[in-house]
């Protein structure tokens, strides 16, 4: 017969919960560099050196890897989600 292992429950609730901890961190990170971006387009842009371009750029890379982190870790909750957590135990012990 298959029960669920309690702590192996706890541990994958901990998990998913861990990881949407992350999630939501991440999340205002990427918001706050999105606002530096908006800061630095009024600040600096039109600038005729060209260095409003290349701080635009550098933050634009940064956040398509904040984007590739969050894709990883959303599908990271998808993997948690199906782990299995329940055991096979002789009929007569439950």
């Amino acid at each position: 017969m298959r029960v669920i292992n309690n702590d192996k429950e706890r541990d994958k609730i901990y998990l998913r919960t861990d990881i949407q901890s992350c999630i939501t961190n991440v999340t205002s990170e990427s918001n706050k560099l999105q606002e530096t971006v908006s800061i630095l387009q009024n600040a600096v842009g039109g600038s005729p050196s060209g260095i409003d371009r290349k701080l635009i750029g550098t933050c634009q890379q940064a956040l398509q890897q904040i984007s590739v982190g969050l894709q990883n870790l959303y599908q990271s909750v998808q993997f948690a989600n199906q782990i299995d957590t329940s055991e096979e135990v002789p009929d007569g012990k439950y």
